[in-house]
């Protein structure tokens, strides 16, 4: 997992979560990426598709998921912002907790919940680059979210049919 920006302590309680979710190990790291390379001026935004480019080139084991964590706001070109993106079936994901921590209601969201946001984002992005799409079912992961309130009301689990895919695509 590479940081770039989140607090160390959020990153650990996420790490924790992935080695759980995924069983395998997760190690945090602060990689040599050029964050100048995405950024668009004009849009005041991270270009995702430039940062899973750099996460891809990080010299590391080829079966390794490379996850960034960004604080920064992204996008892709044809889209206005992203929480996440993954190459499906790839090796990167990157997610952004510039828009997690955004208010649904008058109140300022807490600490941990922007963390489960995080999280949630994080699962779906890293089940995407595990080779799972988009799901249909309301009580899975891989739901597609559009809003944050969407992504509130994401479970952070995989229903059946997901799970059982992504035991097929993580076993060695």
């Amino acid at each position: 997992m590479a940081a770039l920006g989140p607090a160390p302590e959020s990153l650990a309680s996420l790490a924790r979560r992935l080695a759980a979710t995924f069983a395998h190990q997760v190690n945090i790291v602060n990689p040599e990426i050029d964050l100048s390379q995405s950024y668009d001026q004009r849009r005041g935004q991270h270009n995702a598709l430039v940062l899973l480019d750099q996460l891809t080139l990080m010299p590391t084991a080829p079966s390794v998921r490379r996850l960034g964590v960004i604080a920064s706001d992204l996008f892709i070109p044809m889209l206005t912002h992203v929480f996440g993106l993954a190459q499906l079936g790839g090796l990167a994901a990157v997610v952004s907790t510039h828009r997690l921590s955004q208010t649904v209601s008058s109140n300022a969201p807490q600490r941990t919940q922007v963390e489960q946001r995080l999280a949630k984002e994080a699962i779906h992005e890293l089940g995407h680059a595990f080779g799972l799409v988009h799901c249909a079912d309301p009580a899975c992961v891989m739901r597609s979210a559009t809003d944050i309130a969407e992504v509130d009301l994401r479970p952070t689990s995989f229903c059946h049919s997901c799970h059982q895919a992504l035991l097929t695509k993580t076993t060695v």
